[in-house]
């Protein structure tokens, strides 16, 4: 139990390195008197809560934290949290442990015995249903938490999320704007993201984004977290179309900050700002901007403490009623008064068995709903990841241009008249484990594929088929293009197509040549290609005899540009 007036301490393991704050709660603020960061050492597993909470007790020593209640912050990615709905009307208080319990057991992967279930309530629906925040951490995480607490001679307060935290701190500015605020909370081993409503958070996700350690990881940084709070707004929505957010804000100071806020505006289409921590809470001016900025939101679960927020706490969990306990003492008291007052609370019995299985039937048909929209959601989802796959698969047009133009011998011998090209681009899903040609499978589990190919249609004059018959050996002794006659076969002009799968395409060099081609037209280390007349079958088969020189007086010497 945390109380104001005292000194108590957060405690944070973050992938490997510890955080903690020591502060005084009062009524008006949060103090900050002590801070710590430290690195975990490799010989000291995270397995093991004794070893782990023996060097936590020696880093707080040295820290100068004294020991007291302390809260223990842990990442949204070690709790399954769920957004609950109740019909207003027949829920008690009483009843709504036991109906959050029953709900959550329907939605968890787990037993239900092997998890500890606590729940916050959110704001009333319009038509009285009731809204709570419910979260499922597994017992023996809980049992984790609380020995490694004690190994460090400390006295279990509270188990907290962090992402509890970053609320706290945003809570006021989704009040201030009556909308919706999505919040990022950098740490030094993961990234929080919270969706915060009408001061309330309704959503959240954590990731493995790690506070970059360099200038040159920022931007890469900032790209990821801005992908990743595009995707946190997507789940939230679940198919429900809406506008964005009112705003993207980021938690801290600094460069870091900045750039991430940018790029979740830029991303979300919404404006974007940088929230340091408020007036309420108090730190020493020496305080790192580094560390004010992973320290937030722990210091927003003392926050919550300080405002009187209800959240969620797994070290002391809301209980529900014990039915059994309660149904005995009904039948003692029947017992002991009459066979008529047995008669009567059988059929009060009746009466909230009907109840609850009304409202059970009501649940099943919001899970089918919910069914519903997670497969429109689906459906989105599918189409924005075939677009984004289609617009990827562009073609290198300027690389082609040059590499296809620079093919035509120069000195006049050959003029091109048309080029045009086009491109085309099956975009296809590929299950994951699935058989090739298989459909099997079950999006998302899987990757999109695409196999572009780009084809251009090569028109123009020349001074003799032996002009015409050079060009396609370049062409096909580069290795990019198959070649195609098409057209009549007409001895001063030439119709080419070219088809490629590599879309992307360096432009060729100065010269005329392509890579890899000598400067009469003959790659390096190959025999020159065999030549066919205009209009037969495409490039790659033989033909049965060598075409006939030009007739027209130009020169097949093998020198490009000599008529």
């Amino acid at each position: 139990m945390i109380t104001l007036g005292k000194s108590v301490c957060v405690v944070e393991l973050d992938g490997s390195r510890l955080c903690a704050v020591s502060a005084v709660l009062s009524k008006e603020a949060v103090e900050v008197r002590r801070w710590l960061s430290a690195v975990r050492p490799e010989t000291v597993s995270l397995d093991q809560p004794e070893a782990l909470g023996e060097w936590v007790a020696g880093e707080l020593a040295r820290a100068g934290i004294s020991r007291g209640p302390t809260v223990l912050a842990v990442s949204r990615g070690d709790v399954v949290l769920k957004r609950l709905s109740f019909p207003g009307s027949g829920v008690s208080e009483s009843e709504l442990g036991g109906m959050v319990r029953l709900q959550m057991g329907r939605q968890l992967t787990m037993p239900i015995e092997a998890v500890t279930i606590d729940y916050a309530p959110l704001a009333d629906g319009p038509d009285g249903s009731r809204h709570v925040l419910a979260g499922a951490m597994p017992t023996d995480r809980v049992a984790f938490g609380r020995q490694l607490v004690t190994s460090a001679g400390l006295r279990l307060g509270r188990i907290g999320l962090r992402c509890s935290g970053v609320a706290a701190l945003l809570g006021p500015m989704s009040q201030t704007r009556a909308g919706t605020v999505v919040g990022v909370a950098v740490g030094w081993g993961s990234t929080e993201l919270v969706v915060v409503e009408d001061g309330q958070m309704v959503f959240a996700r954590a990731v493995d984004a790690p506070r970059p350690t360099s200038r040159a990881e920022v931007e890469s940084f900032a790209e990821r977290v801005a992908v990743e709070i595009k995707r946190t707004w997507m789940s939230y929505r679940a198919g429900k179309p809406g506008p964005s957010p009112d705003a993207a804000v980021v938690l801290g100071s600094g460069d870091l900050v900045r750039r991430v806020g940018e790029r979740c505006g830029e991303l979300l289409g919404t404006g974007w700002q940088v929230l340091g921590l408020p007036g309420t809470i108090r730190v020493p001016a020496e305080m790192p901007d580094s560390e004010r900025s992973a320290a937030a939101p722990l210091l927003g679960l003392l926050l919550e403490t300080v405002l009187g927020r209800e959240t969620l706490d797994f070290a002391s969990p809301r209980r529900a009623p014990d039915r059994a306990a309660q149904m005995r003492v009904r039948v003692l008291g029947g017992a002991a008064a009459c066979m008529a007052v047995a008669m009567g609370g059988f059929m009060m019995s009746k009466v909230r068995i009907d109840a609850v299985e009304s409202r059970i039937r009501d649940l099943e048909n919001q899970r089918k709903e919910l069914a519903t929209e997670y497969e429109a959601f689906l459906v989105e989802h599918a189409k924005l990841g075939h677009i984004q796959q289609w617009q990827n698969a562009g073609a290198d047009w300027l690389g082609h241009i040059n590499v296809i133009t620079g093919q035509v011998p120069q000195g006049g011998v050959a003029l091109a008249e048309d080029l045009s090209g086009r491109l085309s681009a099956p975009v296809a899903f590929v299950p994951r484990g699935a058989k090739p040609g298989s459909t099997s499978g079950r999006y998302p589990d899987g990757e999109w594929t695409t196999s572009p190919t780009a084809v251009f249609d090569f028109r123009g004059r020349s001074m003799g088929r032996g002009i015409a018959t050079q060009m396609r050996g370049r062409f096909l002794s580069g290795e990019v293009y198959t070649v195609e006659t098409v057209g009549p076969d007409v001895t001063e002009r030439f119709s080419l197509q070219l088809k490629t799968t590599r879309t992307k395409l360096e432009a060729a060099p100065a010269g005329g040549a392509s890579s890899g081609t000598k400067s009469g037209g003959k790659p390096e280390g190959k025999k020159p290609a065999e030549t066919k007349p205009e209009g037969t079958k495409p490039e790659g088969v033989k033909p049965e005899s060598p075409p006939a020189p030009p007739t027209d007086g130009s020169s097949s010497s093998g020198k490009e540009g000599n008529p």
